[in-house]
C-alpha cells in the first residue's frame, strides 16, 4: 500500500483514511479561539473546590484567607485553585500590600461570562453554596488584618466580632 501524500485514496480503499492530513483543517485556531477559552474555563470549573471558590467570588471580592477560612482549606490549596481560575480567565487578582484579592474578571469573554452566570444560577439553588455565601455576607471584608485574623470557622464565626489582635 502506498502512503497518502497527494490526497489520493490508497489502493484497496474507497474513501480516504479518517485522519488523512490532506483533509480540510478546522475553522478553529488553537491560540485564542473562543472554543479554546471555553475549554479552558470548563476545565477550570471541573473541580468542586474551584466551584466553591467561584461561588464565594460571585458574592464579592475575597482575599485568600477568607477563602481558606470559609471553605476550611489550606492556604496552598486556596492559592493553587485561585491561580487556576485566574489563568483560565475567570478571575482577576489585585495586590494590596502582601495580600492578594480576587474577584470575577469583568473582562472575560461573553460566552465565558454566560457560563459563569449559568453556574451562579445553579449554585443559587444549592443549600451548601448558599450557606457559604451567607457566611461571607455576614463577615467584614478583610484586607490589612489577614495575617492576624482567626479562622471564620472558629466560635463566633460570621458574627463580624472576631478578635483581631
Amino acid at each position: 500500500m502506498r502512503t497518502v501524500n497527494d490526497g489520493t485514496v490508497p489502493a484497496g480503499l474507497t474513501t480516504p483514511p479518517l485522519f488523512c492530513h490532506c483533509m480540510r483543517k478546522s475553522a478553529y485556531t488553537l491560540e485564542d479561539s473562543l472554543m479554546r477559552q471555553l475549554i479552558k474555563a470548563a476545565k477550570a470549573l471541573s473541580d468542586e473546590t474551584r466551584l466553591k471558590i467561584l461561588n464565594l467570588l460571585l458574592e464579592r471580592e475575597c482575599c485568600v484567607c477568607e477563602v481558606m477560612a470559609i471553605l476550611d482549606i489550606s492556604q496552598t490549596r486556596a492559592s493553587r485553585n485561585l491561580g487556576i481560575l485566574e489563568s483560565a480567565g475567570l478571575l482577576k487578582m489585585r495586590k494590596v500590600g502582601l495580600w492578594a484579592l480576587y474577584s470575577i474578571d469583568p473582562a472575560m469573554s461573553q460566552p465565558t461570562a454566560e457560563l459563569v452566570a449559568a453556574i451562579g444560577r445553579s449554585l443559587a439553588k444549592d443549600e451548601a453554596a448558599q450557606s457559604d455565601r451567607q457566611l461571607l455576607r455576614t463577615t467584614e471584608p478583610r484586607v490589612a488584618c489577614c495575617a492576624a485574623c482567626p479562622p471564620l470557622v472558629a466560635s463566633g464565626a460570621g458574627t463580624g466580632k472576631e478578635n483581631v489582635d
